[in-house]
């Protein structure tokens, strides 16, 4: 309960089904263009195998690499996301859709 206020934040408990949802969702996102995903799979698999040779440096190198990896999909994928809403709009005034209906 204590991190719970330090953190600000509060565990949400969801459905299991959400996570049935994720999965599916996740199966359907990799059947779009499975070669990319392939690639991308055994290169950061090949980059940590590569990464962990190096006597104490390379574990802490991979954890650091992956978080930069990780954290660069996470900001394309919010770009994209951003980019799709935006295509949603009435493109009359740019003005949000809620105020295009009236």
């Amino acid at each position: 309960m204590r991190h719970e206020r330090a953190l600000g934040t509060k565990m949400r408990v969801v459905p299991a089904r959400n996570g049935w949802s994720w999965l599916v969702r996740g199966f359907a996102l990799f059947r779009k263009n499975p070669p990319m995903w392939l690639f991308l799979v055994f290169t950061y698999s090949l980059a940590v195998t590569l990464l962990g040779q190096i006597r104490y440096l390379g574990p802490a190198a991979s954890t650091r690499a992956a978080a930069g990896v990780f954290g660069e999909l996470h900001g394309h994928v919010r770009g994209a996301r951003a980019r799709r809403h935006a295509a949603a709009r009435p493109a009359h005034l740019g003005l949000p859709e809620r105020h295009a209906r009236r």
